[in-house]
């Protein structure tokens, strides 16, 4: 992996082009310890940002053995300490540091409520599976197909608004996964300025 990001540094450089790098990384019991390290990494490899992902439960290993457990919450929540006070150093996290202290409530899989916020993923996210589908977020039904229906069609029609409607009014623990989750202006005003120095 660090080789395929050098070469597209490589060639970012050559082409003259400038567009951010995000190493985004998802939360399991076999790395959280190395959270910080993957910081230090991203930054020696020349990535402009890094994102971390809490694991979702969908498949058996992801109730199993890549799920943290509460003897290991603790440390979790050391970790999350660490990483908070090196976003306030400076290094390019994009998580909130609310949603970094929440890290262990995540696992403890608690009713997050409103602690976090509405979810804002639908109005601004777009994603295209391989078979032309079209979703606001993994966790809701397709709002339309780009094989036969326009790009704009899709994003303003019907499916799409009844879905960004759901969407909105649920909290918490979907917010924990979002690249989108709540941030703070200051979060916003140093992420903002890591991408225009990409």
């Amino acid at each position: 992996m660090s080789q395929g990001i050098t070469y597209l540094t490589e060639e970012r450089t050559k082409q003259q082009q400038s567009f951010p790098i995000v190493i985004k990384t998802t939360i399991t019991a076999k790395n959280f310890r190395y959270l910080p390290a993957v910081v230090k990494w991203s930054q020696e490899i020349g990535a402009t940002a890094v994102h971390f992902q809490p694991l979702s439960r969908s498949t058996d290993e992801t109730f199993g053995e890549l799920w943290i457990e509460e003897n290991d919450l603790e440390e979790l929540t050391q970790i999350g300490a660490q990483l908070i006070t090196l976003k306030q150093k400076g290094a390019p996290i994009m998580n909130s540091e609310q949603v970094l202290s929440l890290l262990p409530s995540y696992f403890r899989e608690e009713d997050l409520g409103k602690a976090i916020g509405p979810n804002r993923t639908g109005l601004r996210t777009y994603t295209i599976t391989t078979n032309g589908d079209v979703f606001l977020s993994i966790h809701w039904p397709s709002i339309g197909n780009v094989k036969n229906q326009s790009a704009r069609d899709i994003w303003y029609g019907q499916k799409a608004q009844e879905v960004r409607k759901k969407s909105i009014s649920t909290y918490g623990k979907y917010w924990m996964n979002a690249t989108e989750a709540p941030k703070t202006l200051r979060d916003k005003f140093q992420m903002g300025w890591q991408l225009l120095k990409a």
